[in-house]
C-alpha cells in the first residue's frame, strides 16, 4: 500500500469525524462503499483499515465491520515499549516521568473526587492489611485505577493506564515477592497516600506519592 493511500483513507475518515457523521461507536462504509468513494482498490481499502486498527482509532469486528473506537493506549504502549528495547528511554526515566505525573493525578483527584470517593479510596488501601500477597496485588490495581479516573482528565488518564500496563508485570512480582516489612509499608503508604488526598494538601500528596515510588522502586 503507498503511503498517499493511507493517508486519503485517513482523511476519509478524519474529515466525517469532524462532521460528525462518525463518532465513537460509528460503522464505517463497507470496504466496497468506500473504494468506490475514493476511486481506490479494495485491497488498499484494507490495508489502510488495517493500519489504522493497528493504532487503535477503529475496531474490527467479524461478520460486522469496522467501528470507529478510541483504543490509542495500544499504540501508546507499543512505541514506548519499543522505545525501552531500543534504549531510547529507560525504566528509571519512565518511573520518573509517571512519578511527577502521580503528582498531578493526586492533586486532581483531591479537587474532583467526593466524600465517598475519599471513603472508597482508603477503604481499599486498609484492606491490603489482611489480603494475601495476590489479592493485595489486585487491590492495589483498583487503588491506583480508581484514583487516576478520579483526576477526571482523560489525556491523563489514558497516559496512566498506559504506564499501569506496562508496568503490570513488575508490580505483580513487587506485591509476591514482598517481604513481612516491605509489605507492611506498601499497605500503609496506600492508605496515606488516599489520606492525603482526601486533605488536599499538595505537600502531603507530594510526599506519600514520593514515599511510594521510593520503596515500589527500589
Amino acid at each position: 500500500m503507498k503511503d498517499r493511500e493511507y493517508k486519503r483513507v485517513m482523511a476519509f475518515v478524519k474529515d466525517g469525524i469532524r462532521s460528525g457523521e462518525f463518532r465513537v461507536g460509528s460503522k464505517l462504509p463497507t470496504e466496497r462503499e468506500m473504494a468506490e468513494t475514493l476511486g481506490m482498490s479494495r485491497p488498499s481499502i484494507r490495508e489502510a483499515l488495517k493500519s489504522m486498527e493497528n493504532i487503535g482509532l477503529i475496531e474490527s469486528q467479524q461478520g460486522s465491520g469496522n467501528y470507529i473506537c478510541c483504543n490509542m493506549e495500544k499504540s501508546l504502549s507499543e512505541v514506548i515499549n519499543m522505545m525501552l528495547l531500543l534504549q531510547q528511554i529507560d525504566k528509571d526515566e519512565l518511573a520518573e516521568a509517571r512519578c511527577l505525573l502521580e503528582y498531578t493525578i493526586g492533586l486532581l483527584a483531591a479537587k474532583n473526587m467526593g466524600k465517598q470517593d475519599f471513603a472508597e479510596l482508603k477503604a481499599l488501601a486498609e484492606s491490603m492489611q489482611n489480603a494475601d500477597q495476590q489479592r493485595s496485588y489486585e487491590i492495589d490495581r483498583e487503588f491506583h485505577q480508581k484514583l487516576i479516573l478520579g483526576s477526571g482528565n482523560r489525556f491523563m488518564i489514558t497516559i496512566m493506564q498506559v504506564f499501569s500496563e506496562i508496568y503490570k508485570e513488575s508490580i505483580r512480582k513487587g506485591w509476591e515477592n514482598a517481604d513481612a516489612e516491605k509489605f507492611e509499608k506498601m499497605w500503609k503508604l496506600h492508605v496515606e497516600i488516599a489520606e492525603a488526598i482526601e486533605t488536599g494538601d499538595q505537600r502531603k500528596i507530594d510526599a506519600a506519592v514520593q514515599a511510594h515510588y521510593d520503596i515500589i522502586h527500589k
